[in-house]
């Protein structure tokens, strides 16, 4: 797969305290400034109702919500950094610091399935989340993704 953050404008930082559906809100709200994505009123209306179906925070600080809509073509990816933390409901109790929002496309359920997988192996399998602590500005954000992207295999 390719890398999946070409783009600088897919990732978005906030710093200072905040509520997790604030947090993806602000997200969701960041990436239709950028043209990222199209319909924010659906898009969150199927972020917020995988949630309901239980918290995406998979532990050591990160979360991946995810939602496949009609109206996105591949796969976008926006990212989320919150050096404050944010209280999560996550599998581990802890707060986290980072989000992949991930929207795939209806019929792509492979693709979906894969970039999940792959945002697992960038989080277990490189040094993202060390390279990740103190790092503020989202250019810094940039250098240490690309990085732990480039070692995936």
């Amino acid at each position: 797969m390719k890398n999946i953050f070409s783009d600088k404008n897919s990732i978005f930082e906030y710093i200072g305290e905040i509520e997790k559906n604030e947090a993806i809100m602000l997200i969701l709200k960041h990436g239709y400034s950028k043209g990222l994505i199209k319909n924010i009123e659906k898009t969150s209306e199927e972020i917020f109702k995988r949630e309901m179906l239980g918290s995406t925070g998979i532990g050591d600080g990160v979360a991946i919500p995810h939602a496949k809509l009609e109206d996105i073509k591949g796969v976008t990816i926006l990212f989320g950094h919150f050096p404050d933390g944010i209280d999560y409901d996550s599998a581990d109790g802890g707060r986290v610091y980072y989000i992949f929002l991930i929207l795939t496309e209806a019929k792509e359920t492979v693709l979906h399935l894969k970039t999940l997988s792959n945002i697992s192996k960038l989080i277990k399998g490189t040094s993202f989340l060390d390279n990740m602590k103190g790092v503020r500005g989202v250019d810094s954000v940039y250098s240490v993704i690309h990085l732990a992207w480039s070692e995936l295999k």
